[in-house]
């Protein structure tokens, strides 16, 4: 009698022993794909900071002008740009491809690929330095060519996407394109009197008023 009370005892506490265990299994194994999960955020998280922090850091590109009220006139003086460091999604050399096919090309149908994937490229991860000044760059190619209504595509993403900046110069550009290559004086006064109206501390309102008066 002694003999099995003891062996209920010992089977009585292995039970106990082992629901403890299933227990603490179970637990264990509900708070892990929690963890993992959390885990998986907070690198998601710094993946994406560490690639915003390199794209900044990866490629420039700078038109060849200066921060002055006369930008207007020495963009329209010329139209190069400069490449600096590694771009993010594209090479260097593909880019310096792509420029110079641009420069050296007499319409825009010679170039209009190397074009759409620039603007393609520039406006999918929109960056507040280099976008703009690329689009302004192919804005002044579209002008140098005749196309005068991509050129003012582009500059109306550079007024929509951009710092005050470089929207102030895009819509300012607008305004010159209509004044002087598409004979569209009202529409022209209009853009000025915008550039005045929304940017009236930018560099663009001496060129803006200058305009105004003349036309």
């Amino acid at each position: 009698m002694t003999c099995w009370v003891k062996k209920t005892v010992w089977v009585s506490l292995f039970l106990i022993f082992c629901s403890a265990g299933l227990v603490a299994v179970q637990k264990f194994w509900k708070e892990v794909p929690s963890k993992f999960q959390e885990t998986d955020e907070v690198e998601k998280t710094q993946q994406t900071e560490i690639f915003l922090s390199d794209l900044s850091e990866t490629f420039h590109a700078g038109l060849s002008i200066g921060y002055t009220s006369d930008r207007v006139e020495q963009y329209m003086d010329k139209f190069s740009i400069k490449l600096v460091r590694e771009p993010a999604g594209l090479s260097k050399r593909k880019m310096s491809a792509y420029f110079k096919k641009i420069t050296l090309s007499d319409t825009y149908e010679n170039c209009s690929k190397e074009i759409e994937n620039l603007v393609e490229w520039v406006t999918k991860e929109f960056h507040k330095d280099y976008s703009p000044q690329i689009l302004l760059f192919l804005a002044r190619f579209c002008i140098e060519v005749n196309a005068e209504e991509k050129a003012i595509e582009y500059l109306e993403i550079v007024i929509q996407k951009s710092d005050p900046v470089w929207g102030s110069m895009g819509l300012c550009l607008q305004g010159m394109i209509y004044e002087d290559y598409m004979d569209k004086a009202e529409l022209a006064r209009q853009t000025y009197s915008r550039v005045l109206a929304h940017y009236p501390d930018s560099l663009e309102v001496t060129y803006a008023n200058k305009a105004l008066q003349r036309i």
